[in-house]
C-alpha cells in the first residue's frame, strides 16, 4: 500500500495506508459530497459519512455541527474536506479532537493551495481550496499536545496525529495570514514534508 501511495499520491491511498498500517476499525468522513470520489473506496469496518448536501446516500446527512452536536461515538480515523473555510475548519478539528480514539489520527484536505485563486474563501475556480491553509497554519501555532504535518500531494492533506505533541510554528493572528505569507513561510509552519520523506520517518 505504501507503493500505492507513491504512486496515486492521493487522499484515498493516504487514508487507505493510515486503516491498514495502524489497524483502524471506524472511519468518520466530514463532507463526502460525491460518495464515488472517496468515501466509497476507503476500506474499513466501520464507516461514517456527513454531508447536507451529498450527491448520494450517506449514513448522516447533516451539517458537520449538526453531526457532533448529537454523537456519541469515536473513530478512529477522521477525515475533514467539509466546508473549505478556515473557522469551520478549526471548529471540525476541535469536534473532532473530542471524538477521535486515542492514537486516532484526523486527517484534512485542501491544506496547500497552488495559487491565490483557489484559496479564495468564495469560490472563483473549478479548482478551490478556500482558506483551509489558515487553519493548518493555526493548528501548527496552537495545538501544541497534537502533531500536523502536510503532505505535499493532492492539494495538500495534513496529518494529525493526536499521540504526538509538535513545536509550535510562532504564532501570529489568523487575519494577518496573507496570500505572500503563506508563499514564503508554508514548509515551516504547515510542516510540508514529501510523500516519500513522511513514509520514511514513520517508519
Amino acid at each position: 500500500m505504501k507503493n500505492k501511495l507513491i504512486k496515486e499520491k492521493s487522499r484515498t491511498s493516504l487514508i487507505n495506508l493510515l486503516i491498514k498500517e495502524r489497524g483502524f476499525k471506524s472511519y468518520l468522513e466530514i463532507g463526502v459530497q460525491v460518495p464515488t470520489n472517496n468515501f466509497n473506496k476507503i476500506i474499513c469496518e466501520k464507516k461514517y459519512g456527513v454531508d447536507p448536501a451529498a450527491k448520494d446516500v450517506v449514513t448522516h446527512p447533516m451539517t458537520s455541527d449538526e453531526f457532533f452536536q448529537s454523537n456519541t461515538e469515536s473513530f478512529d480515523l477522521i477525515f475533514i474536506d467539509g466546508l473549505h473555510l478556515s473557522e469551520q475548519v478549526i471548529k471540525d478539528v476541535d469536534n473532532s479532537l473530542k471524538s477521535i480514539n486515542k492514537n486516532g489520527v484526523i486527517v484534512l484536505h485542501d491544506c496547500m493551495p497552488k495559487q491565490k485563486l483557489h484559496a479564495q474563501r468564495n469560490r472563483e475556480s473549478n479548482e478551490w481550496n478556500g482558506d483551509v491553509w489558515k487553519a493548518a497554519m493555526y493548528i501548527r501555532m496552537n495545538y501544541e499536545d497534537v502533531s500536523l504535518t502536510v503532505l505535499d500531494m493532492d492539494y495538500g492533506c495534513g496529518v494529525l496525529e493526536t499521540s504526538k505533541p509538535q513545536k509550535l510554528f510562532p504564532k501570529i493572528p489568523i487575519e494577518d495570514m496573507t496570500w505572500d505569507f503563506y508563499e514564503s513561510n508554508k514548509v515551516e509552519a504547515l510542516n510540508i514534508m514529501s510523500v516519500e520523506e513522511w513514509l520514511k520517518k514513520s517508519e
